[in-house]
């Protein structure tokens, strides 16, 4: 039997998002002979049926049978019918098919199909998490359309994040940043069963973070329009290994990052830097160190001995140092000029001008909120009032020797004071 029928459009594929949508009708399936028949239609199978592949050559379908195969009840496949037999069917599509080759089945009636409604395709692009490892073909992509030509293969891992575009089906088109290189006008597509191999992926807010970089990085300074950082590189700079620096990841895959601080070289146009970079090896969260001051109730002294410290060194009339910056002493108040000082138990009688007395703590906060001391905030030698309630992104800055300064920030959300690192205040 040599079925008279142009099949072109079998070999190179049927828009089925194009085929009309079925109602669900509680009289069956219309008749074999039904002009219903004229388009294709999608069905779904009651029961195990026979069919045969045969091949197609010159748009005819030959007589010759080259297999066959039972399809399953439930399968649910594109059918149309043969406008010169009306118990002939082709399962155009819901079958595996060799090239140049057509699925039939000869039926009597339509006793074997039921309606069915398929569900519209979302061919949006969405974001999502592999929770699986993913076979993935490259193939050629001509003139906008994917071939069916396999360049290569290869293979996601699990937790991969990638961009997901379906073409119905089990086929979908994958991409993203950290997809294998393709060739010129290739693309990555895969095919599975079901949903289950992928989760949505919600991108969480891009938060700020303070860190410490642990080797030298490059910086690329880029321009700023419209609030939206443009790709034209202005600049080009770097940061050396143990410097503290704001990061904000801006991209998904945490592969670029928006880099900035008080210690970060000036751009040439008011533009921003960058660093790119595959993994987070090159940064780690800084020191904390808690608070470890003690407290006194207040800052003066009284009529009597008690622990005290100058603001500056004492030198006597040998300019020999009597008291160091910082040392501890014993201090009272002798009147509203005069205060008395105890050292190695040696007595001084001193001279106080703009009321500028030992005070009981060493920890002096300025007006803008930061504080000095000669020591840490870890440091139990540190000493300041007990109303003192450091906030949020304050400084304590550590007066060292030789015109250093190391700088304390405290952070709320850890509880402590990350270390910022050591600077010359002569620069």
């Amino acid at each position: 039997m040599n079925f008279k029928k142009n099949v072109a459009t079998i070999l190179t594929g049927i828009t089925l998002a194009s085929m009309p949508a079925m109602v669900v009708s509680a009289n069956g399936m219309p008749k074999n002979s039904s002009n219903y028949w004229n388009k294709v239609r999608y069905i779904k199978v009651n029961k195990n049926i026979s069919a045969v592949q045969r091949t197609v050559k010159n748009n005819s379908i030959q007589p010759k049978i080259n297999k066959k195969m039972t399809v399953k009840k439930g399968s649910v496949l594109v059918v149309d019918r043969l406008k010169n037999s009306h118990n002939e069917w082709l399962l155009l599509n819901g079958l595996k098919n060799s090239k140049n080759s057509v699925w039939s089945t000869n039926q009597k009636n339509t006793n074997w199909m039921s309606k069915y409604t398929p569900k519209k395709v979302d061919n949006t692009s969405k974001l999502v998490t592999l929770t699986k490892k993913i076979n993935i073909t490259e193939k050629t992509v001509k003139n906008h359309q994917i071939q069916n030509k396999t360049l290569k293969k290869s293979s996601l891992k699990k937790g991969s994040i990638v961009y997901v575009k379906s073409f119905g089906g089990n086929e979908w088109l994958v991409y993203g940043n950290n997809m294998p290189k393709t060739n010129k006008n290739g693309a990555w597509v895969t095919n599975n069963k079901g949903t289950k191999w992928m989760k949505n992926y919600t991108p969480k807010p891009a938060q700020s973070k303070l860190v410490k970089l642990t080797k030298e990085i490059n910086i690329i300074e880029k321009g700023v329009k419209n609030n939206t950082i443009q790709n034209n590189a202005i600049s080009k700079n770097k940061l050396q290994a143990g410097m503290i620096v704001y990061v904000k990841p801006l991209s998904i895959y945490n592969n670029e990052w928006l880099v900035y601080g008080n210690n970060i070289p000036k751009g040439k146009n008011n533009g921003v830097w960058v660093t790119y970079n595959k993994n987070q090896k090159w940064m780690q969260e800084p020191k904390t160190v808690k608070s470890n001051y003690k407290t006194v109730n207040n800052s003066e002294i009284g009529n009597d001995y008690t622990d005290a410290y100058l603001s500056g060194a004492l030198n006597g009339n040998d300019q020999q140092v009597i008291v160091q910056a910082g040392q501890k002493i014993q201090a009272k108040k002798l009147d509203d000029n005069t205060e008395a000082i105890k050292v190695n138990n040696k007595e001084y009688s001193l001279k106080v001008k703009d009321n500028q007395f030992a005070t009981q703590n060493n920890v002096y906060i300025f007006q803008n909120g930061n504080v000095g001391s000669l020591y840490a905030p870890d440091d139990d030698n540190a000493v300041v009032t007990k109303d003192y309630q450091p906030k949020d992104n304050i400084q304590w800055r550590q007066i060292l020797p030789n015109n250093q300064m190391k700088i304390f920030s405290y952070s709320a959300q850890k509880n402590g004071w990350i270390d910022m690192g050591t600077f010359n205040t002569k620069q």
